[in-house]
């Protein structure tokens, strides 16, 4: 089965967003940041708490930080990234066997044996094929048809070489 596949800018930006917001300590940040907002709000409006020596501005700064920078450092880092690698740019074909994977792009090819392979992950948007924890292959979902979609699925969860972590 061979899909042909194009990464967005917009795509790439909000898989960054779902990894990220996907680990529990950027969740606890947010939820951090939330309660920093609302904490700093209540003394702002004068209300009394308890001996509280804090005045309102550096919980609404803190608040301000978690729940409105880190979201903008995340968005303006995957344009970036996106802009300078080249390769997320270019049209690839993804051809998956039972044996292998093989990847060919404009300026590049690969082929990977499945035991090559240290984890597949299916996301909202995306399928996720790593080669290693930090070299990965992407294939948006948006280029796949219903039955494409459900036969990638199929060789994915087929695959049965020992060492690969497998799909659902």
């Amino acid at each position: 089965m061979t899909i042909q596949t194009k990464i967005t800018s917009q795509e790439y930006t909000r898989l960054m967003f779902a990894i990220t917001y996907r680990k529990p300590v950027m969740i606890f940040l947010t939820i951090a940041g939330l309660l920093n907002m609302c904490f700093g709000a209540v003394l702002l409006a004068g209300w009394p708490v308890s001996n509280s020596e804090v005045g309102p501005y550096p919980p609404l700064v803190f608040g301000t930080l978690l729940t409105i920078v880190l979201p903008f450092t995340v968005y303006r880092s995957s344009k970036k990234a996106f802009a300078v690698h080249l390769r997320l740019h270019e049209t690839v074909n993804y051809t998956f066997t039972n044996e292998q994977l093989i990847v060919a792009g404009e300026t590049f090819s690969a082929e990977f044996d499945w035991s090559k392979i240290f984890k597949i992950e299916e996301l909202k948007l995306f399928f996720i094929v790593y080669q290693a924890p930090n070299a990965v292959n992407l294939i948006p979902k948006t280029n796949i048809s219903g039955t494409e979609l459900n036969e990638l699925r199929a060789i994915l969860q087929g695959v049965t070489i020992e060492g690969v972590k497998k799909l659902g």
